[in-house]
């Protein structure tokens, strides 16, 4: 008798409304495998029927690691061999090939990581076009301050020559 497994963690399940261990619905779980089966080539879902029709073949293991790192499959064929390490709990082929997919997981983050900016310096650049426009309006302040004085000035009849 198979015992039934969340098609997302590999946790045996025993007629819960959702799995105790990812939280997946019960009524979700059929999609849930299509869905995720659906993105993956059909040469790596092929190439892990014949991993499972020869488990102990180490050339179609390694035939389906060069598609799963061509492909980048990582995720999907870690769900396999961990569900594939629960059905074999003293397999060491599962446990070998599930640390050579973290590892190669890892290694790709760290390939493709971006630096992240320094925190500190936001709107940098908003706060320099503010500074320009408050530099801007003070000069315009102190000109029409110079003008209105040199304009009061000539108007001034104390100040003002007289000819005759």
């Amino acid at each position: 008798m198979t015992t039934e497994r969340c098609p997302k963690c590999a946790t045996e399940r025993r007629g819960e409304s959702a799995c105790r261990s990812c939280g997946l619905a019960a009524d979700k779980m059929a999609a849930y495998g299509s869905v995720r089966d659906a993105g993956i080539p059909v040469a790596v879902r092929t190439a892990w029927e014949h991993v499972v029709a020869s488990w102990d073949d180490e050339a179609r293991h390694d035939a389906l690691w060069e598609l799963v790192a061509a492909n980048a499959c990582y995720g999907w064929a870690a769900g396999r061999y961990r569900a594939a390490s629960v059905e074999r709990p003293d397999d060491p082929i599962a446990a070998r090939r599930l640390e050579r997919i973290r590892r190669a997981t890892e290694a790709s983050m760290f390939a493709t990581a971006t630096v992240k900016r320094a925190p500190g310096a936001p709107y940098r650049a908003t706060k320099g076009v503010l500074g320009l426009l408050i530099v801007m309006v003070v000069i315009g302040l102190i000109y029409a301050v110079i003008r209105s004085t040199q304009t009061a000035g000539s108007a001034d009849p104390d100040n003002a020559v007289q000819v005759r």
